[in-house]
């Protein structure tokens, strides 16, 4: 895989902690919480950084916007 294709892929199938935060609206806090509860794996755990599926972190959006009492789904229905 030539450089240019592997740095297109991680740019888009990759998500630093940083923006798992903000995809997901929680706390670095809560970030470890989810990966220590195995609710979201990382692919690689860096000294100070984990790097994580973007497709996962999707399926995690996608359930926490079902459910009614997580912050995700209060936070963006009083944005609206």
């Amino acid at each position: 895989m030539k450089r240019e294709a592997a740095a297109e892929f991680v740019s888009t199938n990759v998500l630093g902690s940083q923006e798992v935060q903000e995809a997901l609206l929680i706390t670095r806090s809560r970030l470890k919480a989810l990966v220590d509860e195995h609710k979201l794996v990382p692919i690689k755990k860096l000294q100070r950084e984990n790097l994580f599926w973007a497709d996962d972190v999707e399926q995690l959006k996608k359930q926490y916007l079902k459910d009614k009492k997580s912050n995700l789904y209060k936070n963006l229905k009083a944005a609206q």
